[in-house]
């Protein structure tokens, strides 16, 4: 299992969805924020409701969840516990990481960097309102805190950079580093 994780704006989901086109199955979490201009539901996000998501809480049916005080409102976030055993790539915040650790699941986790001012320009031409960029922004750098003991490779998303061949590279390193922790197991 691959985690990507970064701050908002670092292209997390367009690696993991070029990572899908070189045969990685992506893990496609739940939200219950409104979906954006240009998003799929079941592609980008399955966007479900409140209510539905506090269904699949009760029920036990996730393997991790964030709740968010955005500025337009609450929203969460989470994964199907069952989408662990198929998927193999996955978009986590820091706080499903811990969760899914806690949960006996050892990820290579990859986390992805760019320049605030990319961030800002990807943020904005999304659609996102400068109120909640300001409030994502802040929250990422304190919750990536979290899980900096975890984090197995750090990799730049700059608006120059080939996302297939960062797709390919990402795969790569976590292939390495598998062949190298079995080695070592077998020691």
């Amino acid at each position: 299992m691959i985690v990507l994780v970064g701050k908002s704006g670092t292209g997390k989901t367009t690696i993991a969805n070029a990572m899908e086109k070189l045969g990685y199955n992506k893990v496609t979490t739940y939200t219950t924020r409104p979906i954006r201009k240009g998003e799929v539901d079941g592609v980008d996000y399955k966007f479900i409701s409140i209510p539905e998501f506090k269904r699949k809480l009760r029920a036990g049916e996730l393997a991790e969840y964030k709740k968010y005080n955005a500025s337009f409102g609450d929203c969460y976030y989470g994964s199907d516990r069952d989408s662990y055993i198929q998927g193999n790539v996955v978009v986590l915040n820091p706080y499903g990481v811990v969760q899914i650790i806690k949960q006996g699941i050892k990820p290579y986790i990859v986390k992805i960097e760019t320049s605030t001012y990319d961030i800002l320009n990807r943020l904005q031409n999304r659609g996102d309102r400068l109120e909640e960029i300001s409030r994502r922004l802040l929250a990422d750098i304190k919750d990536l805190e979290m899980i900096e003991e975890h984090i197995d490779i750090t990799l730049e998303n700059s608006n120059n950079t080939d996302i297939n061949k960062l797709a390919k590279l990402i795969i790569e390193l976590a292939r390495d580093s598998k062949y190298m922790q079995e080695k070592e197991h077998n020691k």
